[in-house]
């Protein structure tokens, strides 16, 4: 991810805005990738311990499981830029597909989620339960709306500074 381009010109440098949902997007994506290296390290554990026979313990996932929690809360913030962007006359990042992505279903309790995740709150309250109970779904539609916004900001990055 080659930032070096990005607003190097004086007169053709990056809006606020636009500034601010590239980082969140490169912060989420920093975050994502740490998540996919925990994974991989507790899938190794996991069948080291079956092999062995020995039991999994929570510290075995926890890393996981946190890393999984900071993507998403992270991803949150990409997706509250996105939508906050409209709110200046001169906004470049707009597009169908994600907007098709950022439906209330998955983005509501997303937010939700992202509130509990930064203040202590029980593992068994709704708005984390919501979110853990259909990770698999909501991984699959975060890397959606990762690739896209990604493709959206960092194009739209590209043109301005063009």
């Amino acid at each position: 991810m080659n930032t070096s381009r990005l607003g190097t010109s004086p007169s053709k440098r990056l809006p606020g805005y636009l500034w601010a949902v590239l980082l969140a997007w490169i912060r989420a994506k920093i975050l994502k990738q740490e998540f996919e290296k925990a994974k991989r390290r507790a899938l190794r554990i996991a069948a080291k311990k079956h092999k062995d026979s020995k039991p999994l313990s929570i510290t075995d996932g926890i890393e996981t499981v946190i890393l999984l929690e900071l993507w998403l809360a992270s991803l949150h913030v990409v997706v509250e830029g996105y939508q906050d962007s409209f709110r200046h006359s001169d906004s470049l990042i707009s597009d169908a597909k994600v907007d098709g992505l950022l439906d209330s279903e998955r983005r509501a309790p997303l937010k939700r989620f992202r509130n509990k995740v930064f203040h202590v709150v029980r593992r068994d309250h709704p708005d984390v339960l919501v979110v853990l109970n259909n990770y698999k779904d909501f991984i699959a539609w975060g890397e959606e709306v990762m690739k896209e916004t990604g493709r959206l900001v960092f194009g739209s990055a590209r043109a301005f500074t063009a």
